[in-house]
């Protein structure tokens, strides 16, 4: 659910139409349902191919541009008071939960 809240939210402030931003929040979730359809034979043959730090490098490029896609969202409202704080204070805490 969070993940589809981003993704709406993304879309919408990215997208002049609703309808748009409708549209693309569907594909970007359908994208979901190939993936997961196409992980298991993507896996196995990527790790087979380039070691067992494979998924470790995936994981990093789809993390980055989801960062990319949130932080271009929420510059354009970066005058309002806490956006910025509270961006730069989620990841803190995404980075202090995943280093446990």
């Amino acid at each position: 659910i969070p993940e589809g809240l981003a993704v709406g939210w993304i879309a919408r402030k990215s997208m002049a139409s609703p309808w748009k931003a409708a549209a693309a929040g569907l594909a970007v979730e359908a994208m979901t349902l190939v993936g997961a359809w196409a992980e298991p034979k993507v896996d196995a043959s990527g790790a087979a191919r380039f070691g067992a730090l494979w998924s470790a490098a995936v994981l990093a490029i789809i993390a980055g541009s989801f960062l990319f896609l949130g932080l271009h969202a929420v510059l354009p409202v970066r005058r309002r008071a806490g956006v910025i704080a509270v961006f730069v204070g989620a990841m803190v805490v995404v980075a202090i939960v995943r280093g446990r």
